[in-house]
């Protein structure tokens, strides 16, 4: 009240309104704007809160009607646009869809940024994937942070793998963002999930390698290596794949699911070394009757029968549920070395 000059009124007027609409008095914060507004009609900070207070009021179309004027008579391209995101919202709140993305999209011509979520969130609801995409690559042109850029990408690329069928398409793109953020898990896991649907068994070795090489903790690295290993195993690379369990042994000596593959893969080669792994397995968990049959092999190769005698015997306690395979192997084992040791009547 005791502010006389309208340069200095005016401001304070818009402040009064603000306040007024903090408290919950949007008749006087109205009443407070109107007056801002005649002492400073080109105030867009005044413009802007008088639309706010007429939709708090439920005075929608009058809102609406304000948004309109201004962008007819409003020759600032910034206020103009301002002004149809806000007019797009309100649509939109209206039922007036189309409407509403015509107001969206010409503020988004004019490089309004404002105007992307309201109008993604609108192309979303109405399920135009084809639009949505494109108006993502559209922002992403505009870009240059590198978070800013991975953002938008992994959005397109979402759209591609889930939406519109192309996950051939999205694989470059989850690539450039694990690229910018090699420890982002979420989108590992996306790729991940998309090249087991392709059957892309070299890529899935490659990128859990990768994956292996950045693992901030001993075991995320366990767990990276030990998926490398099976698509490795997958993809004909059996040798890379020994090489990554052998990479997870040094950091865990003791890990279950290397130890009993390099001990089936060695035992397959007749490498001594199959007798080693079994032996570290054995103190993690119960062996089974073909590993221990494959153990006493091993055993009997390098002429140690006492050692494949033992294994034999406790792969007798074993032959209840056995395969007619494995039991067939038993009995040849068990007899061969028994012969050897000496023991006619038991062979």
């Amino acid at each position: 009240d005791a502010t006389t000059r309208p340069k200095e009124r005016a401001p304070r007027l818009v402040e009064l309104a603000r306040v007024s609409l903090e408290l919950g008095d949007a008749p006087g914060a109205l009443e407070a704007i109107d007056d801002a507004r005649e002492l400073s009609p080109d105030s867009l900070e005044a413009w802007d809160l008088r639309d706010e207070i007429l939709v708090s009021m439920g005075r929608r179309e009058e809102a609406e009607v304000s948004l309109r004027e201004r962008i007819v008579h409003d020759t600032r391209s910034a206020s103009t646009s301002t002004a149809r995101v806000r007019l797009g919202t309100l649509l939109c709140l209206s039922g007036k869809e189309s409407e509403a993305e015509e107001q969206f999209r010409a503020a988004w011509n004019v490089g309004n940024t404002m105007a992307f979520e309201p109008l993604a969130a609108l192309l979303t609801a109405e399920a135009r994937w084809e639009d949505l995409y494109e108006l993502n690559g559209r922002l992403l042109d505009g870009l240059t942070e590198p978070a800013d850029r991975s953002r938008i990408m992994l959005s397109m690329a979402a759209l591609l793998d889930e939406r519109l069928g192309r996950p051939q398409a999205a694989e470059p793109l989850y690539r450039h963002v694990i690229a910018v953020d090699p420890t982002n898990g979420a989108v590992v896991d996306r790729l991940t999930a998309l090249l087991l649907r392709l059957e892309n068994w070299n890529a899935l070795t490659d990128l859990k390698a990768s994956v292996a090489t950045q693992a901030a903790t001993g075991m995320e690295r366990t767990a990276a290596l030990l998926d490398a290993a099976r698509f490795a195993k997958e993809s004909g690379r059996s040798d890379e794949g020994a090489d990554f369990l052998k990479q997870v042994l040094e950091n865990n000596p003791l890990e279950p699911e290397a130890l009993a593959t390099l001990a089936r893969r060695a035992s397959d080669a007749r490498d001594p070394a199959a007798a080693g792994y079994f032996a570290r397995l054995e103190t993690v968990r119960k062996l089974s009757l073909e590993e221990r049959l494959g153990w006493a092999a091993i055993e009997e190769q390098e002429g140690r029968d006492g050692a494949s005698l033992v294994q034999l015997e406790m792969a007798h306690a074993m032959l209840e549920s056995a395969s007619q395979e494995h039991s067939l192997a038993f009995w040849e084992s068990s007899a061969r070395v028994r012969l050897r040791v000496g023991d006619r009547a038991g062979a």
